[in-house]
């Protein structure tokens, strides 16, 4: 919707510079509590979803818009002598009176609405419009955040791209929120049929870090039956995990396995460093025997154990291949699955269960006996180069920048004159 801001009552709003050539406008609470932002090229407004938390999830102003503001309107920039430029930073009267009537307009919004827009993150602006606009909203949000959590709401908004829906579609999403039964919605907005497992799942998730994508992958979960009733056992579920959960081979699942790895897969976590590919991909002879075995892990310590056990029984005695380069400086190539295995005790990490990879040409690792020790893992890519794929310390802890250097100087020397391929 285009519109002039001589349309919009000023003295019901407030305009919010954040951008050189856009500025956002927000109406007052009592006025209706809507959002234009006004392109100063083409003097329009057009009805947008504000990009920006408004509040904490404690229901208070958010700090970090406030100091945003303050730097879009006093900072400016000039040429200077010798450099490109500089900038200038003033705290000048109108940005005082911006803060002010801001405030002002924030807190007419009744306090139990702050509070409850505050725990919807990144969404809020949508709790707020249908708190608003919707009669029984209100409490329709309150009563899911006190007992099942707001992932179902988060879910709806996510998958019906409501930020881009004109203003009268998504006060009919809100409704349909309210009136329709929750797997008849779901099953709308997905466009294919939606299993009670996923719902109750969805349950779990932790709304905030919820994305289109976990959605995506909640649905693959729950399609396959095994995976799909290991997932109903789960108390908690981490969105981050999904995909890890995903990737776990249908041979492996089970619910104790499944119920730990669902609080533990995240971003730091992925599942090859927990079960590495020698385990994933073990023989099919003893598959049933590793399944049963991890089944059983009570924490993440239990389960590394119970890893490199198995890691332990399939390649203790193999002999890995000739090593790209032989012990050099501080480097010593860890030459069969025994060393390995010690490497991974004693650094405590899951080399161990990367032997089958060593044993395909694929990867190859060496201990660094720097000032600080480290486990060094080479990647071979696929016109035969040697590149640096990860240097990480006692219990995969990251190296400070003067180790790191100090091994890729190393590495440099050994690789003398074919060189070495360094991963960003």
């Amino acid at each position: 919707m285009k519109l002039s801001p001589s349309q919009i009552s000023l003295q019901n709003s407030v305009t919010l510079h954040l951008k050189k050539s856009q500025c956002y406008i927000l109406e007052r609470w009592s006025a209706g509590f809507r959002y234009w932002r006004h392109d100063a090229e083409t003097d329009t407004l057009r009805r947008v979803c504000l990009p920006y938390r408004l509040f904490d999830q404690n229901g208070q102003v958010n700090e970090q818009l406030l100091q945003g503001l303050n730097l879009a309107n006093n900072l400016s920039f000039a040429s200077s002598t010798g450099q490109a430029f500089s900038l200038i930073v003033k705290h000048s009267d109108d940005y005082q009176l911006l803060q002010q009537s801001l405030m002002t307009l924030l807190l007419e919004i009744p306090e139990n609405v702050r509070l409850l827009a505050g725990q919807c993150s990144k969404l809020q602006y949508l709790a707020l419009e249908a708190m608003r606009h919707v009669p029984e909203f209100e409490a329709f949000l309150q009563q899911d955040q006190q007992h099942v959590g707001l992932s179902y709401i988060f879910a709806v908004w996510r998958l019906a791209n409501m930020e881009q829906l004109p203003f009268s579609l998504r006060l009919v999403v809100y409704q349909r929120m309210m009136t329709e039964s929750r797997l008849a919605m779901l099953e709308s907005l997905y466009d294919l049929p939606v299993s009670k497992i996923l719902l109750k799942a969805l349950n779990k998730l932790e709304s905030k870090k919820l994305s289109n994508e976990n959605l995506w992958q909640l649905v693959d979960l729950t399609t396959k039956s095994e995976k799909a009733r290991a997932l109903a056992m789960c108390p908690q579920v981490k969105a981050e995990s999904l995909s890890g959960l995903l990737d776990l081979p249908d041979r492996l699942v089970s619910p104790g396995l499944f119920q730990l790895l669902a609080q533990i897969l995240g971003e730091d976590q992925t599942l090859s460093a927990i079960i590495p590919p020698a385990i994933l991909d073990a023989p099919e002879s003893i598959r049933p025997s590793i399944k049963k075995s991890l089944s059983k892990a009570k924490n993440l310590t239990h389960l590394e154990t119970l890893v490199y056990h198995w890691a332990d029984r399939l390649y203790d005695n193999v002999t890995f291949p000739e090593p790209p380069f032989a012990a050099s400086d501080q480097l010593t190539p860890i030459e069969n699955g025994l060393a390995l295995r010690r490497e991974g005790r004693n650094m405590h990490n899951c080399v161990a269960g990367y032997a089958q990879q060593i044993v395909r040409g694929k990867s190859y690792f060496y201990h660094w006996q720097g000032d600080i020790p480290a486990t060094i893992q080479l990647n071979q890519d696929r016109e035969g180069n040697w590149c640096l794929q990860e240097y990480l310390g006692h219990a995969n802890k990251t190296l400070p920048e003067t180790e790191k250097i100090r091994i890729v100087k190393a590495l440099a020397r050994a690789f003398q004159p074919d060189g070495l391929f360094i991963q960003c």
